[in-house]
């Protein structure tokens, strides 16, 4: 008898412990979910956008500065409305630099606009063309490129950029890449340049319905790399239609925690 008992106490402990393990497993899964769901809710991703070509054309300006985001307008030296859309855009808060005009591999040098940069140019040349375009952009606080596929090649035109950068004390550069053989980012980490390299172009004469995949595309990147640069137009290349898909993006960008800031904002260590 005394024999059966004990074996009765034992399953008894037998089923507390089971009982105990059991409980601990849900814990372990239910505690494991909630650190996901967490993780996931806590993923966010910085996406600056630069919208290139003020200065120049009209179309798209005005509904691209009624956008409630930290935007970044390039804005073209030397043309007919660089200071009002400079001023303009200051007022308004968005974040103004220079789209520096710099020679392609191809395309109509008129494209460039009156003062661009050209590969024949000698480095005093270079460098005034960049004094005066810093002198002419108000409120500007860095630059990019326009065009320039075959200028962000050559590394004395850079170097000559990059001298009036820091002489400058422009806060920043973005390489527009317009070339996979770009020596820009290069040369400035050389130089003590904070530079930047565009990631995703949005438009490009495109319906609104590719830009708005580009986005998602631009979007992407920023959570996958923590931050991200993409770069649109005002005028031909994007105008009214880039302006509607950002505006449409907004709320899923924000379901999604991507942050749309200034090129200023973003982190200097990741590039």
């Amino acid at each position: 008898m005394k024999k059966l008992y004990l074996i009765k106490i034992n399953r008894k402990v037998l089923i507390v412990i089971l009982m105990i393990i059991l409980h601990l497993i849900a814990y372990m899964i239910l505690y494991n979910v909630n650190t996901i769901r967490c993780s996931i809710q806590n993923t966010s991703g910085k996406l600056a956008i630069i919208i290139d070509d003020f200065g120049q054309t009209r179309e798209g300006v005005e509904e691209m500065m009624t956008i409630d985001e930290h935007l970044t307008f390039a804005v073209m030296p030397f043309m007919e409305f660089t200071k009002e859309d400079a001023i303009k855009a200051k007022d308004l808060g968005y974040e103004v630099i220079i789209h520096l005009p710099m020679e392609a591999k191809g395309g109509s040098l008129s494209w460039l606009g009156p003062r661009p940069i050209l590969c024949n140019m000698k480095k005093n040349e270079v460098r005034k063309v960049v004094e005066d375009a810093v002198a002419d952009v108000p409120y500007a606080i860095g630059a990019n490129i326009h065009m320039g596929s075959k200028a962000c090649c050559q590394e004395e035109i850079m170097e000559s950029i990059f001298e009036v950068v820091k002489e400058k004390r422009l806060y920043y550069f973005v390489d527009s890449r317009t070339s996979n053989k770009t020596v820009a980012k290069k040369k400035a980490d050389e130089m003590g340049v904070l530079c930047y390299d565009n990631n995703v172009f949005l438009d490009g004469q495109k319906p609104k319905s590719h830009m708005i995949k580009r986005l998602r595309k631009a979007g992407d990147l920023a959570l996958k790399k923590g931050q991200a640069i993409a770069i649109g137009h005002v005028g031909i290349e994007g105008g009214v239609a880039m302006a509607e898909a950002i505006e449409e993006m907004r709320e899923e960008f924000a379901e999604r925690r991507i942050e749309l800031v200034f090129v200023s904002e973003l982190d200097d260590d990741v590039y």
